[in-house]
């Protein structure tokens, strides 16, 4: 897995975010519910974190 800093991964026209999902909320339908335009990016890990 890439290791970016949020500066590489902001959007030109400042309108587009990241958001970290687990569980059902990985569901595409479930994220198109409150947000029609998103679309998957990437995989990730939160290092030293537990649920």
């Amino acid at each position: 897995m890439a290791n970016l800093g949020c500066e590489a991964l902001r959007s030109q026209d400042g309108e587009s975010f990241l958001y970290f999902a687990y569980g059902s909320n990985l569901l595409t339908e479930r994220i198109h519910l409150r947000n029609l335009s998103a679309v998957f990016y990437s995989v990730a890990r939160l290092q030293e974190t537990k649920l």
